[in-house]
């Protein structure tokens, strides 16, 4: 994968009554952001929902974790595989924001799209997660061709920068 530095960067900011927060994975550099919406009961436990927004582009989606824990054959090491449950149109993110399912106009528009979301998604699991950080922990796994991603595969890794922006607190 090409390098060019780290772009995305999370940010939490205060929406509501007091406490409540929206969180944010934002890379301007590609005029894209994806806000994570919460989660809801789903086929393999909870499915968490979020919007993609990428240039004029909002595309609602959902993921989730694939129940069975996972071992990596090389490190022996336990990660969490995360999937789309739905992508391009998800009821809970149209119901949370006012947003229409996305009809994409080609099938390398969708390949970009889910890349941004893996991406936005892995950092914002990386970021959240509990010291010390490790960057395989969690991962993607994108159909049909069944690749897995770890934040490494964006140029991430346990000694990156993580750019956390908490605006909800004074």
């Amino acid at each position: 994968m090409e390098e060019r530095g780290l772009v995305f960067r999370y940010e939490i900011r205060p929406e509501g009554p007091p406490g409540d927060r929206r969180y944010f994975a934002i890379d301007e550099s590609r005029d894209a952001q994806l806000e994570q919406l919460g989660g809801v009961p789903g086929t393999y436990g909870i499915e968490r929902a979020a919007l993609l927004t990428w240039g004029r582009r909002q595309i609602p989606l959902a993921h989730t974790i694939e129940r069975a824990s996972r071992v990596d054959p090389v490190t022996g090491e336990e990660y969490a595989s995360h999937v789309f449950a739905q992508f391009g149109r998800c009821g809970t993110a149209e119901q949370a924001r006012p947003v229409r399912p996305h009809t994409f106009v080609s099938e390398d528009e969708r390949g970009v799209a889910m890349m941004l979301a893996v991406e936005a998604i892995l950092v914002g699991l990386y970021i959240c997660s509990s010291p010390p950080y490790r960057a395989s922990i969690n991962r993607f796994r994108v159909a049909p061709d069944g690749r897995t991603w770890t934040i490494a595969d964006f140029g991430y890794d346990e000694t990156s920068p993580v750019v956390l922006l908490d605006k909800s607190m004074p």
